[in-house]
C-alpha cells in the first residue's frame, strides 16, 4: 500500500527529528539530524544510495519517503520495504544510544500518527512494523488455534498454524499459502471426522457427511464453496493467470475455515463443551495422529 502524502510529510519530520526551523515541528522524542546524520541514517536503514545534498532538511527527506512510497506493492497492506526500514529505524534502540530521549514514548508518538491517519499498521513494542489486526486475531481463528492444540489434530494444527503465520509474514503477507492452508487445515479436520478410510477431496467428504446427517447440507455448500474459491485463486491450485487474491480475502478466507474447523471438532468431542478440548501432549509429533486418534 502506497501511504498519503500528508502521512509522509509528518515521517518526513520525525526523521529529521526534534524540531524543525522556527518551531515548524517538535519531536521531543526523537533525536536532531544534521545533514550528515541524515545521510548516515539512510545508510543504516540500507539505503545508501540517499546522500543529503545540503537542501532543506525535511524536503529534502520528504522526497525520499516519496521515492520510497512509489515502491510500494498494492497487495501488501504494508509500506514498501524501504519505508519498513525507515520507519522501523526510527525507534532502533542505537538511535537512542548517548541520549536521554524516551524510546518507548517514541514508540507511542509514531503509533499515534498512524492512528490519525487511518494507517492499518504499527509498531509493536520491539520496535517491529506489523498489520494492526493481525496480532489480534479474530476470536474464531483463535478458538480454532485452541481446539487443533489437541494432540489428535497434530497435522491440521500444523497446516492452520502455517496459514496464520503466511498472513502475518513481513513484509509482504503470503496470502496464496495462507488460503491453500488454512482449507488444508479444514479438510483434513473433515477427513478425521469421516474416519480414517477417508481419502476424497474435501467436497467428496462433506457430501457423505451430509447424507449422513453429520453436519447440515447447507453447512456442507458453505465448506464446498470455500473449497472452490481456494481452486479458483490464482497461484494456490492453479498458474497466476487471473487476479490475484488479496489480504483481506486471504484474512477472511483464514476465519472461514476457522469457523468451520472449530464446528468439525466439536463433533469429534460432542462430550466436551467449549473450549475443554486439552493441549498437545509433549510426545505428539507434527503431521500424524495420535494413538487415541
Amino acid at each position: 500500500m502506497q501511504l498519503e502524502e500528508s502521512l509522509l510529510h509528518l515521517s518526513a519530520e520525525m526523521v529529521c527529528g526534534a524540531y524543525g526551523a522556527s518551531g515548524g515541528y517538535r519531536w521531543d522524542n526523537l533525536p536532531y539530524r544534521t545533514s550528515t546524520q541524515l545521510t548516515r541514517f539512510f545508510r543504516s536503514c540500507g539505503l545508501p544510495q540517499y546522500v543529503h545534498d545540503g537542501s532543506t532538511r525535511n524536503y529534502w527527506v520528504f522526497n525520499v519517503l516519496c521515492e520510497l512510497n512509489a515502491k510500494s506493492s498494492p497487495h501488501s497492506p504494508l509500506p514498501s520495504p524501504g519505508l519498513i526500514r525507515v520507519i522501523e529505524r526510527l525507534v532502533h534502540p542505537l538511535e537512542f544510544v548517548n541520549t536521554d530521549l524516551d524510546r518507548v514514548a517514541a514508540i507511542e508518538d509514531l503509533n499515534n500518527v498512524f492512528r490519525a491517519a487511518g494507517a492499518n499498521f504499527d509498531l509493536d513494542k520491539e520496535g517491529k512494523l506489523r498489520q494492526r489486526g493481525v496480532d489480534f486475531l479474530d476470536r474464531g481463528v483463535r478458538e480454532a488455534a485452541i481446539l487443533l492444540g489437541d494432540s489428535r489434530f497434530a497435522g491440521p494444527d500444523e497446516q492452520f498454524r502455517k496459514a496464520v503465520d503466511f498472513l502475518r509474514g513481513q513484509p509482504t503477507p503470503d496470502v496464496e499459502n495462507c488460503i491453500k492452508d488454512a482449507v488444508g487445515a479444514l479438510e483434513a479436520i473433515a477427513q478425521l471426522l469421516a474416519g480414517k478410510d477417508a481419502k476424497e477431496g474435501l467436497p467428496r467428504i462433506v457430501d457423505r457427511l451430509a447424507s449422513q446427517r453429520t453436519i447440515p447440507g447447507s453447512l456442507a455448500e458453505g465448506i464446498k464453496k470455500v473449497y472452490g474459491y481456494r481452486g479458483d485463486t490464482p497461484g494456490v491450485a492453479h498458474g497466476m493467470t487471473q487476479k490475484q487474491a488479496t489480504v483481506d480475502e486471504a484474512e477472511l478466507v483464514l476465519n472461514m475455515c476457522a469457523a468451520y474447523i472449530v464446528y468439525l471438532a466439536r463433533k469429534l468431542s460432542p462430550k466436551q463443551g467449549r473450549n475443554h478440548i486439552g493441549p498437545r501432549t509433549k510426545g505428539s509429533v507434527a503431521g500424524k495422529e495420535s494413538p487415541n486418534g
